[in-house]
């Protein structure tokens, strides 16, 4: 009897614990998610002085000990082999001291056969192979594969100071995008010293000049505290030695500058001198033809008062003696010109031709050429904006594009008026658009996603292999960069694989993706199992309820009866 009564009562204590637990798993739950505070991102700057070594410190023998010890292993260029790829690596520089100092795995240690400084260099050394790796897939599409420049500005004749490259690098700046929150401190560090090492010798030599002898030259070497530069006569070598050692008051800059900076401001102090030489026969013709020829001539010398010179058939020596004697109306010059400047001016004469009556362009492609090339390129096949040569826009969508802009193309209607917005739309369809025959339309953003992209990432981009799309905060440039590009091991790189129009397209896609309704997904899943646990429960406690009252009912019936 005692174990009928106490059944109910166990019951009804488990169904009761069943709840306290789903409901303690509810709160751990939403306490999990409420406990990831929003960080804020630190700057460039700061990030960079966390660093404990700099690249600018590598000791120049680091290349061959990597070659001897590394390589091997690692691979050439660091690209990995029966070792792991340093193009990918996330260690910090401390952390590579440590790694190279001691080993790991099956790599031994080298604190037996490099010195600390030699390690400290090497583990400096392996950033350039990050930097690289990173300027290829995201800064090469905009500046070129060695700086030189496309739809981002050149590299190679950048002033920037390392400080203010990295600034720019992290933070962005106008439509680049800030690389801050994609790359470790030790990143940035790194592909800014990348950058920066792209300048040519001329930039680099410009800048030394500006900062280390300006204040003593003058700014275009016409002297001031140190000797005028535009009348030296120091052979160039010379030069290289005299920066080198120093002489009288001037110091030695060998301890402070490299060899390449050296032979960098040699050339541009030789420049310096080369701007203010003698000019040449024809240069000093022009000018006397200007003061003395023009008023008849032209300037041009197509004919005024006296006749066109662009189509004589006089011989120099015939021009030069008509020069000095001079014809008819005209002058003789022998009394007001040297030997050395009738030579001259007939030196200019003879090289003049008929100038060409250049044909006007149409407006529309001025006006393309000014503010749609860099985006479309010339040809409107494509580059960071997408590809004119297919766009299926009605006149109508044109204008209003163009007008209004969209997506990260800014609007003209602001800067253009209502007849240059309808002419650059008329050059666009007449000269750009590409007449695609019925059919023959190449594949949509979709079809490519789906073949090339939703094997890894999911057909709506909801992740798989990869990442999800759907989450993603990146521009649109930032897809664009890493389609062609690729990003880590995983991704390859579709350039070539895909034309620039192809590309805008899947880009345009996955950003659309971004706006399909998203599944619930993992929590989602786990708070539907919680709230399933709690209504079995609360539909066990209630079935128990009503046994209990079905018992205590047939107990009193019984009582009745008796």
């Amino acid at each position: 009897m005692d174990r009928k009564r106490q059944a109910p009562r166990l019951f009804l204590f488990g169904a009761s614990a069943l709840v306290a637990v789903a409901l303690a798993v509810a709160g751990a739950a939403a306490a999990a998610g409420a406990a990831t505070p929003k960080q804020d991102l630190p700057t460039a700057r700061a990030l960079s002085s966390e660093l404990q070594y700099q690249i600018d410190d590598i000791d120049e023998d680091s290349e061959p000990i990597y070659a001897e010890q590394c390589a091997a292993c690692h691979g050439a260029d660091g690209e990995g082999g029966v070792g792991p790829a340093f193009t990918e690596s996330t260690l910090t520089l401390p952390e590579r001291v440590d790694l190279i100092t001691e080993g790991r795995g099956g790599m031994p240690g080298f604190d037996a056969t490099l010195t600390a400084d030699q390690i400290a260099a090497m583990a400096s050394f392996l950033d350039t192979f990050v930097a690289q790796e990173i300027y290829r897939q995201q800064c090469a599409p905009c500046h070129g594969a060695d700086g030189e420049g496309g739809i981002g500005p050149g590299l190679q004749q950048s002033n920037l100071t390392d400080a203010e490259a990295l600034d720019i690098i992290g933070q962005g700046q106008g439509a680049m995008p800030a690389f801050g929150p994609t790359l470790t401190a030790d990143q940035l560090a790194a592909v800014t010293d990348f950058t920066v090492g792209l300048r040519s010798i001329e930039a680099i030599g410009e800048q030394v000049y500006v900062e280390q002898c300006a204040p003593c030259h003058g700014l275009e070497g016409e002297g001031g505290v140190g000797t005028n530069l535009q009348t030296s006569v120091l052979p160039r070598q010379e030069l290289s030695t005299l920066i080198t050692e120093g002489r009288g008051g001037m110091p030695a800059f060998a301890a402070t500058l490299g060899p390449e900076e050296i032979e960098g401001v040699a050339d541009y102090v030789a420049g310096l001198r080369a701007a203010t030489e003698e000019p040449s026969a024809a240069e000093a013709g022009a000018e006397l033809f200007s003061q003395h020829c023009a008023a008849c001539h032209g300037a041009d010398g197509s004919g005024g008062t006296g006749p066109s010179l662009t189509e004589s058939d006089l011989s120099f020596s015939e021009m030069v003696l008509l020069v000095a004697e001079g014809r008819g109306p005209m002058p003789r010059f022998s009394e007001t010109l040297s030997g050395d400047e009738i030579q001259a001016v007939a030196t200019y004469t003879a090289g003049l031709e008929p100038a060409e009556i250049a044909q006007p362009e149409p407006a529309g492609a001025e006006l393309y050429s000014q503010q749609c090339a860099g985006c479309h390129a010339a040809d409107g096949s494509g580059g960071v904006g997408p590809s004119l040569q297919t766009a299926a826009l009605s006149n109508e969508e044109l204008l209003a594009l163009v007008s209004d802009g969209a997506g990260s193309m800014p609007g003209f209607a602001a800067t253009l008026t209502d007849d240059e917005i309808q002419a650059l739309i008329a050059y666009v369809r007449e000269s750009l658009v590409v007449e695609v025959e019925e059919g023959a339309a190449g594949p949509t953003g979709q079809e490519l996603f789906e073949a090339e992209c939703a094997p890894c990432h999911g057909v709506q981009g909801e992740g798989g292999i990869g990442p999800s799309l759907r989450e993603s905060d990146l521009s649109v440039n930032h897809v664009i960069s890493q389609i062609f590009g690729g990003h880590g091991p995983e991704m390859p790189a579709f350039e070539g694989e895909l034309d620039s129009g192809q590309v805008q397209a899947v880009a345009q896609y996955v950003l659309s993706l971004r706006d399909v309704a998203q599944p619930d997904e993992g929590g989602g899943v786990g708070l539907f199992v919680i709230v399933a646990v709690i209504v079995g429960a609360v539909v066990v406690i209630s079935a128990g309820l009503a046994w209990l009252r079905t018992q205590k009912r047939d107990r009193s019936d019984s009582d009745v009866q008796v």
